[in-house]
């Protein structure tokens, strides 16, 4: 497919999924192409089937190729478009227990700049899920404080993406972690509940960790999903 027509094709999906979810305060959204049951979009609701239905189409016409599998990642595409997640973190380890490890290892100095002593990243944490279900990605972080630069601000984000070898983000979401608990253990969590229908595969997943608004760490893996079709 030329360039051009896959870029529209991008754009026409990006803007039919974003509708599909729409609020009821967004204005009235362009005209649609025919799509069977569009015309069941109600406003101010996500519809994970229609924005699957959606995603499938576009999808089909973005990987013309392969139609088959373009529709299958279309629709996993327009159903994450519904998807919920819940970002929780907890404390693991007292900042100063993790302060005097590192005193003591180190002549009794500390860094001058926050410093992630651990930083890794446990995909699929829970096993395995299929569409309808809930995935967890883990993540274990240790942070220590700076002595001349203090710890503002951790945040980490993950993202999920279309297939392997693609930059296509499906899904993104992000932790900002609490004042008082930014430095020591801290686990982080995403839960991520799935649309049904999502087609089966081994979705790419990366997080990445920043301190203080620069990129301290990042963890790559795979996000896999059970299910009756093709894999990814």
């Amino acid at each position: 497919m030329p360039i051009a027509r896959k870029t529209v094709a991008s754009a026409i999906i990006g803007a039919l999924i974003l509708n599909a979810c729409a609020s009821a305060e967004k204005q009235s959204p362009p005209p649609f192409p025919s799509i069977p049951g569009l015309e069941n979009l109600q406003a101010g609701e996500c519809n994970p089937a229609l924005a699957a239905l959606i995603g499938g189409a576009i999808g089909a016409l973005i990987h013309e190729d392969d139609r088959t599998r373009g529709a299958a990642v279309g629709a996993g595409l327009g159903a994450l478009a519904c998807v919920i997640i819940n970002a929780t973190s907890k404390q693991t380890r007292p900042p100063g227990e993790v302060e005097r490890q590192y005193r003591a290892d180190h002549q009794g100095q500390l860094p001058e700049q926050p410093t992630v002593l651990v930083y890794d990243t446990a995909f699929n944490a829970a096993g395995a899920v299929s569409g309808g279900q809930e995935a967890r990605v883990f993540s274990s972080i240790t942070l220590l404080q700076g002595s001349r630069e203090t710890v503002r601000d951790v945040r980490e984000v993950l993202e999920v993406f279309e297939s392997q070898g693609s930059e296509r983000v499906m899904l993104r979401a992000e932790k900002s972690l609490e004042e008082g608990a930014r430095t020591g253990g801290v686990q982080n969590t995403f839960t991520i509940h799935l649309p049904q229908g999502l087609a089966a595969g081994n979705y790419p997943a990366r997080t990445v960790l920043y301190v203080n608004g620069r990129m301290a760490g990042e963890n790559r893996g795979t996000l896999r999903v059970l299910g009756s079709g093709r894999v990814a």
